[in-house]
């Protein structure tokens, strides 16, 4: 099954899912968004984007000069996990 998942970067601090979900669906249709938080569960301004088809990826790509909240917002298609090379464990400190 193919992957139709984009990452948001430059989001506003106050958004929520619900103000990404209603600013993606502008020009593709969403399934589920994801906001990425630190350990004090505010926004770090980042974002993953479910679409429900591969047009809607291709138009969410072709979106170079959106703004929200008078942001740009930078869009990108996200690597899936099983894409990504492990980890280097890390080392000890002496």
């Amino acid at each position: 099954m193919d992957s139709f998942e984009i990452r948001l970067t430059n989001l506003s601090w106050q958004a929520t899912e619900q103000d990404i979900t209603e600013f993606v669906g502008t020009f593709a249709k969403v399934k589920e968004v994801k906001l990425v938080l630190d350990y004090k569960k505010r926004s770090k301004g980042l974002a993953y984007v479910k679409l429900e088809d591969e047009k809607s990826l291709t138009e969410a790509l072709n979106e170079v000069e959106r703004t929200h909240m008078e942001r740009k917002i930078k869009i990108v298609r996200a690597q899936p996990l099983s894409e990504k090379p492990p980890r280097e464990p890390r080392q000890e400190r002496t």
